[in-house]
């Protein structure tokens, strides 16, 4: 397995910190990982680690407000 960007070690700690209750939208996580426009990398990143990484697949949500 290749060794995690630094960026898909944010997005997964930033995902993980969503508390219960709450969402964040793929955009709000991209901003704050450190790539504005890396939206489609949060998409990827969630899709494929969500299982290896226990990640709150449910908690992300799509500008539309949607899964």
């Amino acid at each position: 397995m290749a060794e995690k960007t630094e960026f898909t070690k944010k997005v997964i700690s930033f995902i993980k910190k969503i508390p219960r209750g709450k969402v964040a939208t793929y955009a709000q996580i991209a901003k704050l990982a450190g790539k504005p426009h890396g939206v489609r990398g949060v998409v990827w990143i969630l899709n494929s680690s969500s299982q290896s990484e226990d990640l709150p697949w449910h908690r992300v949500i799509n500008a539309k407000g949607r899964i």
